[in-house]
Protein backbone atom coordinates (compact mmCIF):
# COMPACT_ATOMS: atom_id res chain seq x y z
CA UNK A 1 0.00 0.00 0.00
CA UNK A 2 1.47 3.63 -0.65
CA UNK A 3 1.12 5.84 1.81
CA UNK A 4 2.24 9.26 1.10
CA UNK A 5 1.82 12.27 4.10
CA UNK A 6 -1.36 14.54 3.88
CA UNK A 7 -0.27 16.45 6.27
CA UNK A 8 2.85 18.48 6.77
CA UNK A 9 4.94 20.84 8.76
CA UNK A 10 6.78 22.11 6.36
CA UNK A 11 8.10 25.51 8.30
CA UNK A 12 10.50 26.87 10.57
CA UNK A 13 13.05 25.07 12.15
CA UNK A 14 13.57 26.34 15.98
CA UNK A 15 9.79 27.56 16.40
CA UNK A 16 7.86 24.69 18.45
CA UNK A 17 7.81 22.22 15.28
CA UNK A 18 8.80 19.68 17.46
CA UNK A 19 6.58 20.11 20.40
CA UNK A 20 3.87 20.44 17.44
CA UNK A 21 4.67 17.39 16.12
CA UNK A 22 4.50 15.37 18.94
CA UNK A 23 1.02 16.74 20.57
CA UNK A 24 -0.47 15.38 16.52
CA UNK A 25 1.65 12.31 16.98
CA UNK A 26 0.06 11.32 20.58
CA UNK A 27 -3.93 11.91 18.55
CA UNK A 28 -5.30 8.44 18.16
CA UNK A 29 -6.46 9.34 14.52
CA UNK A 30 -2.70 10.50 13.85
CA UNK A 31 -0.09 8.20 12.02
CA UNK A 32 2.90 9.87 12.47
CA UNK A 33 6.26 9.37 10.55
CA UNK A 34 8.65 7.05 12.91
CA UNK A 35 11.12 9.94 13.41
CA UNK A 36 9.85 13.74 12.68
CA UNK A 37 12.56 14.43 10.48
CA UNK A 38 12.60 12.56 7.61
CA UNK A 39 14.57 14.74 4.94
CA UNK A 40 12.69 12.54 2.80
CA UNK A 41 11.85 15.49 0.16
CA UNK A 42 15.69 17.91 0.74
CA UNK A 43 17.39 18.70 -2.19
CA UNK A 44 20.10 17.00 -3.91
CA UNK A 45 23.27 19.06 -2.45
CA UNK A 46 21.72 19.98 0.74
CA UNK A 47 24.14 18.93 3.41
CA UNK A 48 20.70 17.42 5.02
CA UNK A 49 19.71 15.41 2.00
CA UNK A 50 19.46 11.62 2.71
CA UNK A 51 21.74 9.87 0.66
CA UNK A 52 20.28 6.90 1.57
CA UNK A 53 16.58 7.67 1.64
CA UNK A 54 15.30 10.17 -0.46
CA UNK A 55 12.78 10.38 -3.17
CA UNK A 56 14.97 10.57 -6.19
CA UNK A 57 16.47 6.77 -4.76
CA UNK A 58 13.06 5.60 -3.85
CA UNK A 59 10.50 6.88 -5.08
CA UNK A 60 7.08 7.80 -3.49
CA UNK A 61 6.28 4.16 -2.32
CA UNK A 62 9.74 4.52 -0.13
CA UNK A 63 7.19 7.20 1.79
CA UNK A 64 5.34 4.01 3.12
CA UNK A 65 8.79 2.98 5.48
CA UNK A 66 7.90 6.08 7.83
CA UNK A 67 5.11 5.02 8.41
CA UNK A 68 5.11 1.34 9.48
CA UNK A 69 1.73 -0.52 10.80
CA UNK A 70 -0.65 2.11 10.64
CA UNK A 71 -3.80 1.52 12.52
CA UNK A 72 -7.34 1.23 10.86
CA UNK A 73 -8.06 4.42 12.74
CA UNK A 74 -5.57 6.32 11.68
CA UNK A 75 -6.26 8.45 8.60
CA UNK A 76 -4.20 11.24 8.90
CA UNK A 77 -0.46 10.84 7.82
CA UNK A 78 1.85 13.47 9.33
CA UNK A 79 5.37 14.44 8.95
CA UNK A 80 7.29 17.22 9.91
CA UNK A 81 10.68 18.27 8.17
CA UNK A 82 10.57 21.95 8.67
CA UNK A 83 13.27 22.61 6.42
CA UNK A 84 11.06 21.88 3.42
CA UNK A 85 9.59 25.52 3.66
CA UNK A 86 12.72 26.70 1.12
CA UNK A 87 13.09 23.24 -0.60
CA UNK A 88 11.90 22.77 -4.26
CA UNK A 89 11.79 19.38 -4.47
CA UNK A 90 9.31 19.36 -1.36
CA UNK A 91 7.34 22.03 -3.88
CA UNK A 92 7.49 19.91 -6.92
CA UNK A 93 6.40 16.69 -5.37
CA UNK A 94 3.55 18.43 -3.75
CA UNK A 95 2.73 20.22 -6.84
CA UNK A 96 2.41 17.36 -8.49
CA UNK A 97 -0.12 15.58 -6.22
CA UNK A 98 -3.60 15.23 -7.11
CA UNK A 99 -5.27 15.86 -3.96
CA UNK A 100 -3.18 18.44 -2.13
CA UNK A 101 -2.17 17.92 1.74
CA UNK A 102 -2.96 19.99 4.75
CA UNK A 103 0.54 22.44 5.31
CA UNK A 104 0.83 23.74 8.52
CA UNK A 105 3.61 26.73 9.58
CA UNK A 106 4.70 27.20 13.09
CA UNK A 107 6.02 30.75 13.18
CA UNK A 108 8.15 32.56 15.81
CA UNK A 109 9.11 36.19 16.56
CA UNK A 110 11.83 36.04 14.48
CA UNK A 111 14.02 37.70 16.90
CA UNK A 112 13.76 35.13 18.75
CA UNK A 113 13.98 32.35 16.51
CA UNK A 114 17.21 33.82 15.57
CA UNK A 115 18.48 33.88 19.18
CA UNK A 116 17.51 30.30 19.93
CA UNK A 117 18.73 28.88 16.87
CA UNK A 118 22.26 30.27 18.05
CA UNK A 119 21.97 28.83 21.32
CA UNK A 120 20.41 25.69 20.11
CA UNK A 121 23.61 25.67 18.14
CA UNK A 122 25.90 26.03 20.90
CA UNK A 123 24.67 24.55 23.60
CA UNK A 124 22.38 21.76 22.26
CA UNK A 125 24.15 21.19 19.67
CA UNK A 126 27.50 21.47 20.34
CA UNK A 127 28.87 23.52 17.04
CA UNK A 128 32.15 24.85 17.63
CA UNK A 129 31.59 28.33 17.49
CA UNK A 130 34.96 29.63 19.32
CA UNK A 131 34.30 32.95 21.40
CA UNK A 132 31.86 34.19 19.02
CA UNK A 133 28.66 34.75 20.91
CA UNK A 134 24.65 35.41 19.83
CA UNK A 135 25.66 39.51 19.27
CA UNK A 136 28.89 38.67 17.26
CA UNK A 137 27.32 36.10 15.44
CA UNK A 138 24.43 38.67 14.51
CA UNK A 139 27.20 41.35 13.47
CA UNK A 140 28.77 38.38 11.11
CA UNK A 141 25.02 37.95 9.46
CA UNK A 142 24.41 41.37 9.28
CA UNK A 143 28.23 42.12 7.69
CA UNK A 144 27.38 39.01 5.28
CA UNK A 145 30.74 37.10 6.80
CA UNK A 146 29.00 34.06 7.11
CA UNK A 147 31.76 31.94 5.44
CA UNK A 148 32.20 29.80 8.52
CA UNK A 149 28.04 28.81 8.74
CA UNK A 150 28.54 27.49 4.89
CA UNK A 151 27.66 23.68 5.68
CA UNK A 152 25.04 25.28 8.46
CA UNK A 153 22.46 27.14 6.31
CA UNK A 154 20.18 27.28 9.00
CA UNK A 155 22.91 29.81 10.82
CA UNK A 156 23.95 31.39 7.89
CA UNK A 157 20.94 32.11 5.94
CA UNK A 158 19.45 32.79 9.69
CA UNK A 159 17.90 36.19 9.01
CA UNK A 160 16.67 35.50 5.18
CA UNK A 161 14.59 32.26 6.95
CA UNK A 162 13.45 34.59 8.94
CA UNK A 163 10.94 36.66 6.38
CA UNK A 164 8.43 33.98 6.64
CA UNK A 165 6.09 35.66 4.29
CA UNK A 166 8.37 35.16 1.41
CA UNK A 167 8.67 31.45 1.95
CA UNK A 168 5.33 30.74 2.51
CA UNK A 169 3.71 32.86 -0.69
CA UNK A 170 5.17 30.30 -3.39
CA UNK A 171 3.19 27.54 -1.11
CA UNK A 172 -0.09 28.96 -1.30
CA UNK A 173 0.33 29.16 -5.28
CA UNK A 174 0.99 24.97 -4.97
CA UNK A 175 -1.70 24.27 -2.47
CA UNK A 176 -4.59 27.15 -2.60
CA UNK A 177 -5.46 29.23 0.84
CA UNK A 178 -7.76 26.51 2.01
CA UNK A 179 -4.85 24.40 2.62
CA UNK A 180 -2.14 26.59 4.56
CA UNK A 181 -2.48 27.11 8.24
CA UNK A 182 0.09 29.54 9.73
CA UNK A 183 0.48 29.40 13.79
CA UNK A 184 2.57 31.48 15.74
CA UNK A 185 4.91 29.80 18.74
CA UNK A 186 3.87 32.44 21.06
CA UNK A 187 0.46 31.28 20.49
CA UNK A 188 0.69 28.10 22.00
CA UNK A 189 2.78 29.11 24.84
CA UNK A 190 -0.46 31.37 26.13
CA UNK A 191 -2.68 28.89 25.23
CA UNK A 192 -1.77 25.41 23.70
CA UNK A 193 -5.08 23.86 24.33
CA UNK A 194 -6.66 26.34 21.98
CA UNK A 195 -4.37 26.22 19.42
CA UNK A 196 -4.47 22.57 18.83
CA UNK A 197 -8.39 22.60 18.88
CA UNK A 198 -7.90 24.84 15.55
CA UNK A 199 -5.36 22.84 14.39
CA UNK A 200 -7.28 19.35 14.94
CA UNK A 201 -10.76 21.29 13.28
CA UNK A 202 -8.31 22.26 10.33
CA UNK A 203 -6.64 18.51 9.49
CA UNK A 204 -9.94 17.14 10.43
CA UNK A 205 -9.40 14.85 13.84
CA UNK A 206 -11.60 15.20 16.85
CA UNK A 207 -10.55 18.17 19.10
CA UNK A 208 -11.96 16.66 22.59
CA UNK A 209 -8.90 14.22 22.56
CA UNK A 210 -6.71 17.14 24.06
CA UNK A 211 -9.27 18.31 26.55
CA UNK A 212 -7.25 15.77 28.80
CA UNK A 213 -3.67 15.66 26.90
CA UNK A 214 -0.94 16.54 29.08
CA UNK A 215 1.10 19.12 27.24
CA UNK A 216 4.82 18.49 27.39
CA UNK A 217 7.70 20.61 25.96
CA UNK A 218 10.27 19.04 23.29
CA UNK A 219 13.22 19.94 21.93
CA UNK A 220 14.17 22.87 24.57
CA UNK A 221 17.18 24.33 24.98
CA UNK A 222 19.58 22.84 27.40
CA UNK A 223 22.95 23.20 28.28
CA UNK A 224 24.85 19.57 28.07
CA UNK A 225 27.26 18.95 30.47
CA UNK A 226 29.17 16.70 27.98
CA UNK A 227 29.05 17.93 24.62
CA UNK A 228 30.27 14.47 23.65
CA UNK A 229 27.73 12.57 24.90
CA UNK A 230 25.24 14.51 23.90
CA UNK A 231 26.48 14.25 20.41
CA UNK A 232 26.26 10.36 20.68
CA UNK A 233 22.81 10.55 22.37
CA UNK A 234 21.56 12.84 19.54
CA UNK A 235 23.22 10.01 16.99
CA UNK A 236 21.26 7.08 18.94
CA UNK A 237 18.15 8.55 18.75
CA UNK A 238 18.17 8.87 15.15
CA UNK A 239 18.57 5.44 14.63
CA UNK A 240 16.12 4.30 17.61
CA UNK A 241 13.60 7.58 17.22
CA UNK A 242 10.76 5.35 19.42
CA UNK A 243 13.39 5.93 22.41
CA UNK A 244 12.22 9.83 22.80
CA UNK A 245 8.58 9.02 23.05
CA UNK A 246 10.00 7.12 26.38
CA UNK A 247 9.16 10.31 28.95
CA UNK A 248 11.15 8.42 31.70
CA UNK A 249 14.45 7.99 29.28
CA UNK A 250 13.80 12.09 28.44
CA UNK A 251 13.66 12.75 32.36
CA UNK A 252 16.54 10.71 33.43
CA UNK A 253 19.21 12.06 30.42
CA UNK A 254 17.82 15.46 30.91
CA UNK A 255 18.88 15.01 34.50
CA UNK A 256 21.63 13.74 34.49
CA UNK A 257 23.57 15.33 31.45
CA UNK A 258 21.67 18.93 31.16
CA UNK A 259 20.05 22.17 32.68
CA UNK A 260 18.56 25.51 31.24
CA UNK A 261 19.95 28.06 33.96
CA UNK A 262 23.48 28.45 31.49
CA UNK A 263 21.41 28.86 28.26
CA UNK A 264 19.73 31.88 29.66
CA UNK A 265 23.05 34.36 29.41
CA UNK A 266 23.06 34.47 25.57
CA UNK A 267 20.68 36.79 24.82
CA UNK A 268 20.27 39.52 22.30
CA UNK A 269 21.25 42.67 23.28
CA UNK A 270 18.92 45.94 22.75
CA UNK A 271 21.20 47.36 19.81
CA UNK A 272 20.92 43.68 18.00
CA UNK A 273 17.51 43.32 18.53
CA UNK A 274 16.66 47.31 16.90
CA UNK A 275 19.23 46.04 13.95
CA UNK A 276 17.38 42.87 13.06
CA UNK A 277 14.04 44.75 13.82
CA UNK A 278 14.32 47.28 11.40
CA UNK A 279 15.01 44.48 8.34
CA UNK A 280 12.03 41.98 9.76
CA UNK A 281 9.76 44.00 11.71
CA UNK A 282 7.36 45.21 8.53
CA UNK A 283 7.61 41.87 6.94
CA UNK A 284 6.41 40.43 10.63
CA UNK A 285 3.62 42.37 10.40
CA UNK A 286 2.46 41.98 7.14
CA UNK A 287 2.51 38.34 7.97
CA UNK A 288 0.70 38.54 11.50
CA UNK A 289 -2.47 41.32 9.25
CA UNK A 290 -2.74 38.16 7.08
CA UNK A 291 -2.81 35.39 9.04
CA UNK A 292 -4.77 37.21 12.15
CA UNK A 293 -2.46 35.99 14.91
CA UNK A 294 -0.94 38.70 17.59
CA UNK A 295 2.48 40.80 16.30
CA UNK A 296 4.39 40.15 19.24
CA UNK A 297 7.57 41.56 17.81
CA UNK A 298 7.81 43.96 20.20
CA UNK A 299 7.62 42.18 23.58
CA UNK A 300 10.11 41.86 25.71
Amino acid sequence: MEIIPNTLIVGFPKCGTTSVFQYLAAHPEVCATVEKETYYLMDPGHPLFNKSRNLYRNGTSGYKDFFPNPKPCEHIFLEATPDYFYQNTAKEFIRGLTKKPKLLFIVRNPLDRIESLFRFARYSVGLGLGAIDVNRYVDLLLDGKTNIFEQRPILRDAIEHSRYAKFIAPWVDIVGTENILVKPIEDFKADKLTVMESISNYIGIDPLFYRSYSFELYNETRFSRSIRLHYIVRRFVKVFPWIQKLRWIRLAYSSFNQRSSDVDRDRLDKGHRNALGEILLPEWQELALRYRFEDTILGE
